[in-house]
C-alpha cells in the first residue's frame, strides 16, 4: 500500500522528539523509535527532505508520544504536587514553630498571634495536642494577668483585706504562680501590720499618758516613715507635752527641795501656765509647793518685819 503518511524532517524531529527525549537529531531518533521494537522493519522509510511512514507505524508512532506525553505529565504533576506538598509543609512547620516559640515566651500577645495561624491548618489545627496545650496556655496566662492586675490594683489602694485576697488567690493556683509582685504585695502586708501594730500601740500609750512607750513606738513609727499618720502626729504632740510637763515638775520638786522661793515661784508659774494645778495627777504636789511657798514668804515677812524692829529698836515691835 506504499507510504501513505509523510512528514518533513524537522516537523517529524519536533514531534516525535517526546517519544525519546535524549535524541539528539533525526538519524539518532528514527534509530531509537525502530529499534524499540515497537514498529515493524520496513514501517519507516528516510527520504532527502521527508519521513515516509505506514499508517500503522504513524499510529503507532502517535500512541508512543501520547504515552510519553502522559509519562511526562505524571512526572510534571508529581513534582508539582511534591513542590505544593514542601511548600505546606514548610507553612505548618513555620506555624508550629512560631506557635512553640510563644508558648515558650510565655507571651499572651504572641501567643494569641501564633494560635490565630493555626487557622491555616486543616480542622484549625484542633486534632494537634500541641493545640490544646497552647489554649490551657493562654488560659493559665490569662488567669496570671488577672491575678496580678488584681494584687496591682491591691498594691495601689494599701487594702490589707484586698492584698490577703488576691495573694491568696495566687497562692491557690495549680501549678504555682511565682511573680514579682506577690512578694511586693507579701512585703506590703507585713509593712501594713507593722504600721497598724504602731498605730494601736500608740492608741494605748496616748491614753495610758505612758511617755516611754510613745517614744519607743514613735521610733518604730519614723523608721517605717509614719511620719503623716494622724496617731503619730497626735502622739508627737502629746509627747511634747508629757517631756515639759515631766521637766516642769523636775523643777518643782528641785525647788522645793531646795526650799529657794524664787526659783519655787517660777516653777509653780509654768505649772499654772500648763494647768497642772487642775490636773489631778499633780494637784497634790502642786497644793504641796504651794503651802511651803506660802510658808517660806510668811517666814521671809516675819523675818524682814524683826530687821526692820530691831533696826527700829522698836521695843514692842520685836
Amino acid at each position: 500500500h506504499g507510504f501513505p503518511v509523510r512528514r518533513e524532517h524537522e516537523d517529524f524531529f519536533k514531534r516525535y522528539k517526546a517519544i525519546e527525549p535524549s535524541a539528539e537529531d533525526l538519524d539518532s531518533l528514527c534509530s531509537k523509535v525502530q529499534s524499540g521494537g515497537e514498529l515493524e522493519e520496513g514501517h519507516l522509510a528516510m527520504g532527502l527532505t521527508q519521513v515516509f511512514l505506514k499508517q500503522r507505524a504513524s499510529d503507532q508512532l502517535e500512541m508512543m508520544r501520547d504515552k510519553s506525553f502522559r509519562v511526562q505529565a505524571l512526572k510534571v504533576q508529581a513534582r508539582v504536587r511534591a513542590f505544593i506538598f514542601t511548600k505546606r509543609f514548610k507553612a505548618v512547620t513555620n506555624i508550629l514553630e512560631g506557635v512553640r516559640a510563644a508558648m515558650a515566651s510565655r507571651d499572651g500577645a504572641k501567643l494569641t498571634a501564633a494560635m490565630d495561624l493555626m487557622n491555616e491548618l486543616p480542622f484549625g489545627g484542633t486534632h494537634l495536642p500541641l493545640y490544646k496545650e497552647a489554649r490551657l496556655l493562654m488560659q493559665r496566662i490569662a488567669e496570671e494577668a488577672q491575678f496580678v492586675k488584681a494584687i496591682n490594683a491591691a498594691i495601689a489602694s494599701r487594702s490589707k483585706a484586698a492584698l490577703l485576697s488576691s495573694v491568696n488567690a495566687v497562692r491557690g493556683m495549680s501549678p504555682p504562680f511565682e511573680h514579682p509582685k506577690l512578694a511586693e504585695a507579701l512585703a506590703l502586708v507585713k509593712a501594713i501590720e507593722a504600721e497598724e501594730f504602731v498605730t494601736v500601740g500608740l492608741r494605748k500609750a496616748c491614753k495610758d499618758r505612758d511617755l516611754a512607750g510613745i517614744e519607743e513606738l514613735l521610733a518604730k513609727a519614723k523608721a517605717l516613715s509614719m511620719g503623716e499618720i494622724e496617731e503619730v502626729k497626735q502622739a508627737e504632740a502629746l509627747r511634747a507635752r508629757l517631756q515639759l510637763e515631766t521637766s516642769s515638775l523636775a523643777a518643782l520638786a528641785a525647788a522645793v527641795a531646795g526650799k529657794d522661793m524664787a526659783s519655787l515661784k517660777e516653777a509653780l508659774k509654768v505649772c499654772s501656765e500648763m494647768g497642772l494645778k487642775s490636773d489631778p495627777r499633780y494637784e497634790a504636789q502642786v497644793s504641796a509647793a504651794q503651802i511651803l511657798l506660802q510658808d517660806l514668804q510668811a517666814k521671809a515677812s516675819a523675818s524682814e518685819a524683826l530687821s526692820n524692829a530691831v533696826a527700829s529698836r522698836d521695843l514692842e515691835s520685836i
